[in-house]
């Protein structure tokens, strides 16, 4: 089994200019994801998730650790900066879960 699952980012998608590498930790209580203001030519966020199981709501409710959509550790992905700002989080289980982020935008400016 990997000990890791890497998930090729697309090349439509760079680094931002003025953004910076972050960490979300996501422990027992419901939390913004977005925790801290892009940079405002941020478009994405590209991100994994490592340690524990995480379970998000897009909808202004809470999760809870038995309901919401399963984000499970190893995952990757990128989510637009209206999708990320609606993500509410927890851990599922016993393990905070740590997101590593990367704000993007698209090659030519779409």
């Amino acid at each position: 089994m990997p000990i890791t699952k890497v998930t090729n980012l697309s090349s439509e998608y760079r680094p931002v200019t003025g953004g910076s590498h972050r960490t979300r930790t996501v422990s027992s209580t419901a939390v913004a994801w977005l925790n801290f203001s892009p940079a405002s030519n941020t478009k994405y966020f590209a991100w994994t998730l490592e340690g524990g199981d995480i379970r998000i709501t897009i909808d202004g409710s809470d999760p809870t650790a038995s309901v919401g959509y399963v984000v499970a550790n190893g995952s990757s992905g990128t989510w637009n900066v209206d999708f990320a700002d609606a993500v509410r989080a927890i851990r599922s289980g016993a393990t905070d879960g740590v997101f590593q982020i990367m704000e993007c935008d698209v090659k030519g400016g779409y």
